[in-house]
């Protein structure tokens, strides 16, 4: 078997966590233990599940998430958190768009690794979940 860090999906996620570091670094210093923490760590937590699901570590126990699903947590708060970065200006338009599009690279090789049947089951929870939240916001 090849080494994790041979594999594409790996590869794609390092890229991402050394432009996040890059991003980071030219953050206001008055915020650094704030956001720069919040992207590098997520970022870092990200590629180690990614990390698993390659070298097919299986969580041990009911209630423990699989890497994968690790993996798509991470990833869906790093981007929540880059829009963050975006909104008080800390990155630009440009530099968003282009860690969006490697977010979104990385979210292929995911849902290419979990299968069609799987992406499809998590897109309606995701789809379910947004309509009971626009039920309890209408009601308010």
């Amino acid at each position: 078997m090849k080494n994790f860090m041979d594999l594409k999906p790996w590869q794609k996620c390092h890229e991402l966590v050394v432009a996040i570091y890059r991003t980071s670094a030219t953050f206001p210093e008055d915020d650094h233990g704030v956001v720069t923490e919040e992207v590098r760590g997520t970022v870092l937590k990200l590629e180690a599940s990614i990390e698993k699901a390659l070298l097919k570590v299986r969580p041990k126990g009911r209630g423990i998430p699989a890497p994968l699903d690790v993996a798509n947590g991470k990833l869906a708060r790093l981007e929540s958190s880059l829009i963050h970065c975006k909104d008080v200006k800390y990155v630009d338009q440009a530099t968003f768009r282009k860690l969006k599009g490697m977010v979104d690279g990385v979210q292929k090789d995911i849902d290419d690794m979990l299968g069609k049947r799987a992406v499809r089951a998590r897109n309606l929870r995701q789809a379910r979940f947004v309509k009971w939240a626009n039920s309890i916001t209408s009601r308010v």
